[in-house]
């Protein structure tokens, strides 16, 4: 039997294993009895009987002996607000990321197709971006955004490259792919000045149960203040802080390792 990592002393396995099927069913689109039994390294008859549980509340549907996911399911999720719930839980680490490196921060989700900053806090230190507009944006003249869009939306790469022109009219469409299959690998962008009068902007993803990314975060400093050295003081301090976030939504172990130095600032024209 394969040993469930996440389960922690005082834990109830067996709703370990109830949402471990739940969400193996949600991630595959649908699974039979032996397919979930071989991967989550459970017994037949222990599988069965969480199933049967899981139909008779409506958590899943079973047809022809494949299992997906039910309308209880939906009824919970459209009962929670993403925006409300994690802002109320970024507020706190995005002040400690302004508090350690005197940068604004920002959590920002994908409503649609554009991006909407749900958490903000000033920077502390004498010299920081501007406050941020509140209203929704194109996600690719956002680091968050693009750290969403590369996480999120793979598949619709080809819309997002086209609406990054109105970003950065000059950019090609490969420099784009290349930059978000980067965002994939690192978990990490790093939005650059092109000249002293812009910000530079860095933010890394925040995961939820199963590896899923639930938002973005990061941080702004003006063109002409940034170093090498503060971009990598700020990559600390959001990973440190993505990692606390994503154990509170129930990601206790990151997908990715922690980013190497970032070292090859662009140079910027006043």
């Amino acid at each position: 039997m394969v040993v469930n990592e996440n389960v922690r002393p005082g834990d109830v396995q067996s709703v370990h294993r109830a949402l471990q099927l739940l969400e193996a069913v949600g991630n595959a689109g649908e699974m039979g009895v032996s397919e979930l039994a071989q991967e989550l390294g459970l017994a037949i008859s222990t599988v069965h009987n969480i199933l049967r549980t899981l139909v008779h509340r409506g958590y899943l549907t079973k047809n022809a002996g494949r299992y997906r996911l039910g309308p209880a399911v939906t009824v919970l999720g459209s009962q929670w607000d993403p925006v409300q719930s994690l802002a109320t839980s970024t507020r706190p680490r995005l002040a400690e990321v302004s508090e350690r490196t005197g940068q604004a921060a920002v959590a920002t989700v994908l409503v649609g197709d554009e991006a909407c900053l749900i958490a903000y806090t000033p920077g502390t230190g004498p010299v920081t971006a501007s406050s941020p507009g509140w209203t929704r944006e194109n996600p690719m003249g956002l680091a968050t955004g693009r750290v969403l869009v590369a996480m999120l939306r793979k598949q619709n790469w080809p819309e997002f490259v086209s609406a990054g022109k109105s970003v950065e009219p000059n950019r090609r469409a490969e420099e784009w792919r290349t930059e978000l299959s980067a965002i994939v690998e690192s978990g990490v962008c790093i939005k650059q000045a092109t000249n002293a009068d812009e910000t530079v902007s860095v933010a890394v993803p925040v995961w939820t149960t199963g590896g899923s990314v639930v938002c973005s975060i990061g941080c702004s400093t003006p063109g002409y203040y940034a170093t090498e050295k503060l971009i990598n003081s700020v990559l600390d301090a959001l990973w440190d802080a993505t990692t606390s976030l994503s154990e509170e939504f129930g990601c206790e172990r990151l997908p990715l390792a922690k980013p190497r130095r970032f070292h090859g600032l662009a140079p910027r024209k006043r």
